[in-house]
């Protein structure tokens, strides 16, 4: 059973159709350094190795406090530069994510944003992500999210 859905996992996440190949690079540094909080550090790269330049990249770091087994929160800063149109843009997005657990497999985060834009109308965020990861495999966890 483990093995056939393995092999779904991996045909599901093929691309059918593309124009072009990309490698998503991110790197994630978290350490912890009072009871309940942690400082997080995550960088990532979307090199486009159709066209070979680096499409987008941000670097994001945060404070999270985690209240109990199931509710924590997050002050972020994020900084990003993409592409757009040939047009090399930057973003500033300091934001807030509630996380809450509801079991092992199932959590839910909800982020609010305020996206400071370059070249186009600031705007407000919010955004909700669920998540469902299972624990079939010793080393690997798929999960589904949106």
């Amino acid at each position: 059973m483990k093995n056939i859905l393995l092999i779904l996992l991996t045909l599901i996440s093929l691309p059918v159709f593309s124009q072009s190949t990309e490698s998503w690079n991110t790197m994630n540094l978290s350490g912890k350094f009072k009871s309940g909080s942690s400082i997080v550090l995550e960088g990532e790269q979307r090199y486009n190795i159709t066209n070979s330049y680096v499409r987008y990249f941000h670097f994001d770091m945060g404070y999270i406090h985690k209240f109990n087994n199931h509710i924590s929160v997050g002050l972020f800063y994020r900084e990003l530069y993409e592409v757009k149109n040939g047009v090399r843009v930057s973003e500033h997005r300091p934001h807030v994510d509630l996380f809450y657990k509801y079991n092992d497999n199932f959590s839910t985060r909800v982020r609010a944003e305020y996206q400071f834009k370059e070249i186009a109308e600031d705007i407000w965020r919010v955004r909700v992500r669920p998540l469902y990861q299972t624990s079939y495999f010793k080393n690997f966890n798929p999960y589904v999210s949106n």
